[in-house]
């Protein structure tokens, strides 16, 4: 076996991480301390992909930090093994010297930075995800699309300041380690100023210079400008807030070669362009939020604006999330949520995108509505209806039902029960396919949980084998029990025994695709 350097690092670092909860220094401590946390995933299954039966998976994220008064360092790692011939790694992922006082941050190395709300750049993680490859060769690893470079905020009086540079992660759905797959390309450079104005006005402006893309075609260089505005009813007209209302409105707007003194804001086709809009209203125990996109030539691959899709609580139906066209696609979401009577409660949701032109024009719609509250007593229940269409995923359209009961038991036990039935339509299919969810629950507080799902689907997409030459029409079925606790007061550890449906997920408006798993999973998450 060919000897890495990083080997001996990594695994100190993991046993580092597993055994430090008995070495932490008490609260009142010096001043200087180590911070760090470790998750590590072990599947033994099938890779559906392949007709193998057995194959075992070890991934490891270890991440360190060491703070010395304004100091902060950091190491991050990441380690992959699997028993099949593919893809095997060990990498240390980041590493990042922070300062930061009063006024003003620095940071250098692997870095996370975002203008506005995303339409210039956005560099950024979602912690706890580990995503998984299983198309081009098997893989795992922690979703971090950080910029390697160097971001500096600062803060003076009615003033912020946001500059940065370095190569950002341009193709974050490329696993790491195999050296024909780049997740890095090119090189950005800019920032964003914004002043409180005053009264609760606030404007900003931004700048992205992006150098050697292979999207920015026949121009090596590509230049971006962004104007923002944000107001806050309550201070801008405290006549609202006396009143009980709470109102806040942001727009922002960006365009390639723009800038926001001289051009003038415009949406037409043949001008790249992003425009974002949010409108928030709460009144006592209601609130209600419209959100709008107008994309166009604006995929960039270092930017992520607002996907404006909901993220829900039924799994059939958060499954139908949508994946952002930013190059063509304009829409909105309203969302809806109050106290209604005898502490019942209402959440509606509507989502719609369009893109492209008649005819060949592809929609995306969501429409959700729940009703929740204590319909006896130490009972809580709550029942939803959804409907919707994706054209992208070949979905003429879906309707969704389902309810749930979270029962109260002596001792702080508590049991939970779901049940959700879904009908999709597919243009090129007779009849409406329909799949079922059955959840079962008992959970007991501070100590963990065990759970229960069924599902089936006689889905045409789902039923078909892609391994066989025949055409499978029969039900698929998948039946898995999770145990989830808390080992101790750093250690919580996830099992998952069974056949898990995959398909798509949104965390924090950034969606991923998630493959079928069926075996044993092990989850063990560490941090002190």
């Amino acid at each position: 076996m060919t000897f890495s350097p990083w080997r001996p690092v990594l695994a100190g670092i993991g046993l580092i991480a597993l055994l430090a909860g008995d070495m932490a220094p008490p609260a009142h401590a010096a001043e200087n301390r180590v911070q760090a946390s470790n998750l590590l995933l072990y599947q033994v299954g099938r890779d559906p992909n392949t007709p193998e039966n057995d194959v075992t998976r070890f991934f490891d994220h270890v991440q360190l930090d060491y703070l010395a008064g304004e100091f902060r360092y950091g190491l991050r790692a990441d380690l992959y093994r699997t028993s099949e011939a593919g893809q095997v790694y060990e990498n240390i992922t980041q590493k990042y010297l922070e300062w930061s006082n009063r006024n003003l941050d620095v940071r250098v190395g692997n870095a996370y930075a975002t203008i506005g709300r995303g339409l210039l750049f956005r560099a950024f993680e979602l912690p706890g995800i580990v995503r998984e490859v299983n198309t081009i060769t098997d893989s795992k690893y922690a979703d971090s699309r950080d910029l390697e470079g160097a971001v500096v905020k600062g803060r003076y009086g009615r003033f912020r300041i946001q500059a940065l540079t370095g190569r950002p992660m341009a193709y974050p759905d490329n696993p790491p380690g195999l050296g024909f797959l780049i997740r890095r390309d090119g090189t950005v450079s800019g920032g964003h100023i914004g002043v409180d104005v005053g009264r609760g006005v606030s404007v900003g402006s931004g700048y992205m210079r992006a150098d050697g893309f292979v999207f920015a075609g026949d121009a090596d260089r590509q230049e971006y400008g962004s104007f923002d505005l944000a107001l806050d009813g309550s201070r801008l007209a405290p006549a609202l807030s006396a009143a009980g209302w709470d109102v806040r409105l942001y727009a922002e707007y960006a365009g390639r070669h723009w800038t926001p003194i001289t051009d003038p804001f415009s949406t037409v086709d043949g001008n790249p362009h992003a425009l974002y809009t949010s409108a928030a209203l709460a009144y006592d125990r209601w609130s209600l939020t419209y959100e709008t996109k107008d994309y166009r030539d604006f995929s960039l691959a270092f930017n992520d604006p607002p996907n404006l899709v909901p993220e829900l609580t039924p799994s059939l139906v958060n499954r139908r999330s949508h994946f952002l066209i930013a190059d063509d696609e304009r829409g909105h979401l309203i969302g809806l949520q109050g106290a209604a009577w005898r502490d019942w409660t209402i959440h509606y949701e509507r989502a719609d995108a369009r893109t492209g032109e008649d005819p060949n024009r592809l929609r995306y719609r969501l429409n959700y509505l729940e009703l929740a509250g204590p319909p006896l007593a130490d009972t809580r229940g709550s029942i939803f209806l959804a409907e919707g269409r994706d054209d992208l995923e070949a979905l003429a359209g879906h309707k969704t039902i389902g309810f749930s009961l979270e029962q109260s038991l002596p001792q702080g036990f508590a049991a939970t029960g779901d049940v959700e039935y879904q009908q999709v339509e597919r243009p090129y299919n007779e009849g409406e396919p329909d799949e079922v969810l059955v959840s079962m629950t008992v959970s007991h507080a501070g100590t963990g949980s065990v759970s229960l799902v069924w599902e089936q689907s006689n889905d045409p997409q789902l039923t078909d084998d892609p391994l066989t030459l025949d055409i499978e029409t029969a039900s698929r079925r998948w039946l898995g029990v999770i145990v989830q606790g808390s080992l101790n007061d750093n250690h919580e550890m996830g099992i998952f025994v069974g056949k898990r449906r995959g398909g798509t997920a949104c965390t924090s408006g950034t969606c991923y695709l998630v493959p079928d798993f069926e075996g044993v999973e092990v989850r063990l998450t560490s941090r002190f």
